[in-house]
């Protein structure tokens, strides 16, 4: 139910193509979609890229319908969830528990019209971590591949972890997930 790996490169390509590449669909949450995180998985996801923008007074049901629909022309049924880091939500008074939030209620609605089978994710901080949490909370199958030695960005450094400390924060936050 829940698969954490890392690819053998540090870099955060490999992870981004096989994410985009793999799912039947990638949905990009994000605030400022001119990074060059978002710029790569645009590109790499090509037609298979739906983009969400996170600003003030977000309409959830609006999101939700636009997804819905989405998945329902395309016949998608595993999502690559992806979208700004924490580093870039921050300067946005995003939390991870905000973001976190945000992601569980719309793939939470979006899961009780259109059942989704599996969600992957670079397992990033900010949106990608966010991904895994939703769906695991929401019992969705979760792979989350991340560069090698489990590289995550925060707001002022990149973090190297293990397989069991990314589970465990996984865990621990679908745990304050209402």
């Amino acid at each position: 139910m829940l698969t954490i790996k890392c690819t053998d490169s540090s870099s955060y390509v490999n992870r981004t193509k096989y994410n985009a590449d793999i799912a039947d669909l990638t949905i990009a949450f994000a605030r400022e979609f001119n990074t060059a995180g978002e710029k790569l998985t645009k590109m790499l996801a090509g037609n298979k890229y739906m983009k969400i923008a996170l600003y003030d007074n977000i309409k959830y049901i609006s999101i939700v319908n636009d997804i819905i629909k989405e998945i329902t022309k395309r016949n998608v049924k595993t999502l690559n969830i992806a979208g700004n880091g924490i580093y870039t939500l921050n300067r946005y008074g995003i939390t991870q528990e905000s973001i976190n939030k945000l992601v569980y209620i719309v793939l939470y609605a979006v899961n009780e019209k259109y059942t989704i089978s599996k969600i992957y994710t670079g397992g990033q901080t900010g949106v990608d971590l966010a991904g895994a949490i939703a769906g695991y909370k929401l019992g969705i199958d979760v792979e989350v591949t991340m560069p090698a030695g489990y590289k995550q960005r925060y707001v002022d450094r990149d973090v190297y972890s293990n397989e069991e400390s990314i589970r465990n924060m996984i865990i621990e936050y679908s745990e304050k997930l209402e």
